[in-house]
């Protein structure tokens, strides 16, 4: 098990303290309105090679999202959840502590509506579980931290695709008509792109000369006080002339039927939906064509929202994490210790 710890170097030859969690990649299943949340365990870890004196012993999970400005450089911060742990608590006086190594479990349940750790140019939300033994005097404090991810299973959003349409149709001025259709409305990163267009020509004074395929991502940043940034960023597909695109007859023989290699590039975040940060995305498709009747050249564009999320997150659905079941951390015996007066 993978154990961190951050300890005062001239304190080392006194004591030591670190985390050990069961796991800090925690998983919540289903949306935030579903989820039953889950459960962070653990154990702050004391190790005492000389008597110590200690005033107090606690512990905290707490998650912020931190918001960018333009500059990169200013802030600002929120507290989305602050869990406090008295596992020793503070008096007038001091404990002694004898040599030995001290362990405190703890359980903390966590709400099925916790945002999702996120990690933005612009923003980002973290979690850290922080340990602090509290002494008396000038003696420093002894610390530890720990990050925390937490994930959420992206099957929750196929409820969000489902609202989608993963197809566009029409005819644009009786000329041309179109039938784009993506078989799956959920794209995965770096995987090819489910697309098929049908394109029939109506009359003969209107060609496709080209045709540019690219995926909008748009960031929305905001805080409690409302809004806060709205970034869009723009991925390039393909764009090629239509010719080049190795069509096919369907039908009549004025329609053609494209298939496309399409690639999402591996930089594209997944779509994320949180209440600090939401993540969204449109698979666009831009026509430009040569009108012989006017004499100029015409553009026409298509979107369809769509879902992106990660192979990370696609394994998740598939086999999500088992947690082993440990006893319950209630009733537990306190530490051996010796306690003194502040004047002792």
């Amino acid at each position: 098990m993978f154990k961190h710890s951050k300890n005062l170097p001239f304190l080392s030859k006194n004591a030591s303290l670190e985390f050990e969690i069961e796991n800090d990649l925690l998983t919540l299943q289903g949306t935030p309105q579903e989820s039953v949340g889950c459960v962070l365990r653990g154990s702050v870890i004391l190790t005492v090679n000389n008597p110590l004196k200690v005033k107090s012993i606690w512990a905290k999970f707490v998650g912020k999202v931190r918001l960018n400005e333009n500059d990169n450089i200013t802030c600002r911060e929120h507290i989305i959840v602050n869990r406090k742990l008295e596992i020793l608590t503070r008096t007038q006086g001091f404990y002694t502590l004898k040599n030995d190594q001290y362990r405190y479990p703890f359980e903390i349940a966590l709400d099925g509506s916790t945002p999702e750790s996120t990690d933005l140019p612009y923003g980002r939300i973290e979690y850290r579980m922080i340990a602090v033994v509290e002494r008396p005097g000038l003696h420093f404090d002894l610390k530890a931290r720990r990050s925390i991810e937490i994930q959420r299973n992206s099957s929750s959003y196929y409820n969000d695709a489902l609202m989608y349409s993963s197809e566009t149709l029409g005819t644009w001025q009786d000329r041309f008509r179109y039938h784009i259709s993506v078989s799956e409305p959920t794209l995965i990163i770096n995987q090819r792109v489910p697309i098929v267009l049908d394109l029939t020509s109506l009359t003969d004074d209107l060609d496709i000369h080209k045709i540019r395929f690219y995926l909008i991502e748009t960031t929305h940043y905001s805080g409690p006080e409302g809004s806060w940034d709205f970034r869009t960023q723009e991925y390039p597909l393909k764009s090629a002339k239509f010719d080049n695109f190795g069509n096919a007859m369907v039908g009549s023989e004025n329609t053609r039927r494209l298939l496309p290699d399409l690639i999402l590039p591996l930089d594209v975040y997944p779509t994320l939906n949180t209440e600090y940060i939401q993540v969204k995305h449109e698979l666009c498709i831009l026509f430009q064509m040569n009108d012989k009747r006017q004499g100029e050249r015409i553009v026409l564009q298509k979107d369809l929202p769509v879902i992106v999320r990660s192979s990370e997150q696609l394994s998740l659905d598939i086999s999500p994490p088992r947690y082993q079941t440990l006893p319950s951390y209630t009733d537990l015996p306190p530490p051996s210790y010796t306690y003194a007066p502040i004047s002792a």
